[in-house]
């Protein structure tokens, strides 16, 4: 019984030492799958694309209201056509009772659709969707 304890033991030792052999860090970008890589086309090679912008932000990383203004400057530098702001604060005192999705939506010239998802301070804490492009219809749960 002491033999196969001992040999139990010995492959389970082995196995896991063979499967860390080589491990990835996710954070590791330099390690790429192996494929050949294709070229990209350029504009003008067959037809004229269309591009379209998507940006989403976490407006918490942010709360304070000197956070703000980089926050926004930042998105103006992207100039996205899509816009998504996660927990953003609206009227709410730690924003100084700034309606942030409006205030964003006027400086970039988009259109705002703001979903609270609960009361906060004295304004709305939610998410916020903003487009170039006009907001047709909403709707939202809860």
């Amino acid at each position: 019984m002491k033999k196969l304890k001992y040999i139990l033991a010995l492959m389970t030792v082995s196995i896991l030492m063979m499967g860390c052999e080589r491990s990835i860090d996710p954070g590791d970008w330099n390690i790429l799958p192996e494929r050949e890589i294709e070229d990209p086309q350029t504009p003008g090679d067959e037809e004229e694309g269309i591009t379209f912008k998507v940006m989403s932000m976490n407006m918490a990383l942010g709360t304070n209201a000197a956070n703000f203004q980089p926050m926004l400057e930042y998105i103006k530098e992207y100039d996205p056509d899509l816009l998504l702001l996660r927990q953003v604060d609206s009227a709410t005192t730690r924003a100084n009772k700034i309606d942030r999705p409006q205030v964003v939506a006027d400086s970039m010239g988009m259109y705002v659709f703001f979903k609270k998802n609960f009361d906060y301070q004295t304004g709305g804490f939610g998410n916020a969707v903003l487009s170039k492009f006009p907001i047709k219809e909403t709707y939202a749960r809860y």
